[in-house]
């Protein structure tokens, strides 16, 4: 089964840094009530490796994953199991860093506290997280259907202008037996004209003054 994610970036790297500055003085002075500064700098340290890499492998790489295939049940039980997972794990992190007994308690008042408990510490994170994901996709998207707009514009004009110099040619022909002079003026005008084509041929836009004349 292939696995599909998402790519971290550079704009990743700045939203979590952004975060934590603002967020890390808020989680020290909590913890700092109940706890002496030590255990407050070494659990928050663990909150914001814990928080980071549960978010960033909950949005990128569980959800996108499941989600890119439109499998809803499946994303629903993989995220419920991933916050179980993760549950735990923040859980066994705090024991270390607050000094409180680590307790595995499987009983479903105890895990659905724990759940709760990890997704209400990681859910900001992780919103930004899928906001910016979406914001991605739609700016891929967009330069996608650009791009394809783009492509048919050419493709047409390609089509265009064959059908554009042979109907000329005809119209030459008939000038060459009718009115030379008037041919000439013809070719000179039909020649000046590609001339001005081929000039810009890569541009969108041109101005319209330069168009009508």
């Amino acid at each position: 089964m292939v696995w599909h994610y998402k790519k971290l970036d550079k704009k990743d790297g700045l939203l979590l840094l952004v975060y934590w500055l603002f967020a890390s003085p808020f989680i020290f002075m909590s913890n700092l009530t109940s706890y002496e500064i030590f255990r407050c700098s070494t659990s928050l340290v663990f909150t914001i490796i814990y928080d980071s890499v549960f978010s960033l492998v909950l949005v990128y790489y569980v959800l996108y994953h499941f989600l890119s295939k439109k499998q809803y049940f499946l994303t629903l039980l993989a995220m419920l199991t991933t916050l179980l997972v993760g549950s735990y794990l923040m859980d066994f992190g705090y024991s270390l860093t607050l000094g409180y007994e680590f307790n595995m308690d499987t009983g479903i008042e105890s895990i659905v506290n724990m759940i709760v408990s990890n997704a209400q510490s990681t859910a900001p994170l992780a919103m930004l997280l899928m906001g910016k994901s979406f914001f991605d996709e739609q700016s891929k998207l967009l330069k996608l259907q650009k791009e394809q707009k783009e492509s048919e514009l050419k493709r047409l004009q390609s089509q265009v202008d064959p059908h554009f110099l042979f109907n000329n040619l005809n119209i030459l022909d008939v000038l060459i037996e009718k009115d030379p002079k008037k041919a000439r003026t013809f070719v000179h005008r039909l020649s000046a004209l590609y001339r001005y084509l081929i000039r810009h041929k890569d541009e969108d836009v041109v101005p319209l003054a330069e168009e009508w004349e």
